[in-house]
């Protein structure tokens, strides 16, 4: 690629790299919906304008139209798990 144009796709590895998150995390982002990605064949690509689209998504500097703004109602809410009681002896 010549050294004077930016890259219009990219990987996995290379978003999570740029946006400074784990896989785990990404996965998430577009199971819920925030994050736009391209299936070509088994390559997922994602759009490079993407990066900043869900930043500003995430500082709610963009009004909330299109796909990615709308919530995924399938998602499981967060759990928090109680603290098991240490056992003390009677």
């Amino acid at each position: 690629m010549p050294p004077n144009q930016a890259k219009i796709a990219l990987s996995i590895r290379e978003f999570c790299f740029l946006a400074s998150i784990g896989r785990s995390l990404f996965y998430e982002e577009v199971k819920a919906g925030r994050i736009n990605v391209l299936k070509v064949g088994r390559k997922t690509l994602i759009p490079a304008t993407e990066l900043n689209a869900w930043l500003r998504r995430l500082s709610g500097n963009e009004a909330h139209s299109g796909p990615a703004s709308q919530p995924n109602t399938d998602a499981r809410p967060y759990r928090i798990r109680p603290r098991p009681q240490a056992f003390v002896p009677s």
